[in-house]
């Protein structure tokens, strides 16, 4: 939770709960991170607890400028990858979005998926996200 608090964060979301939780220091007292956890929750305007809403909602945060229009699909791609990665998209997300980058990058080269296919699952993929964390 504290790298969900993190990656929040870094994308402007600054809250005073979400600042206090992504400034803790491992290891953290599970009481301490649970209350803060809550706390950012409620202050990102999440009806349930849980780790994978918090992702779910860095997410769609990180999609909202690529939907907007103001980013491209590899820039989205990029900062799901370097910000969520394969582990916690994998474990929380529906989508593995950093897979999603890997498949961007490859298009490329002539691997995979062609590149309008990836540029498009990346599209499908920010609103899944954003219509999931509404």
């Amino acid at each position: 939770m504290i790298d969900a608090a993190v990656a929040l964060l870094a994308i402007g979301i600054d809250e005073p709960a979400i600042v206090e939780l992504g400034s803790l220091r491992r290891p953290a007292n599970a009481f301490q991170v649970d209350a803060l956890v809550e706390r950012s929750l409620v202050a990102l305007g999440l009806d349930r607890a849980g780790e994978a809403d918090a992702w779910l909602a860095a997410a769609a945060l990180l999609a909202e400028p690529f939907l907007a229009g103001s980013m491209s699909a590899a820039d989205l791609a990029s900062r799901w990858h370097d910000r969520i990665g394969h582990e916690r998209a994998t474990d929380f997300l529906p989508v593995d979005v950093a897979e999603l980058a890997d498949q961007l990058e490859m298009s490329g080269s002539g691997g995979g998926r062609s590149l309008s296919e990836a540029e498009g699952a990346i599209r499908d993929a920010a609103e899944l996200m954003t219509r999931l964390s509404a």
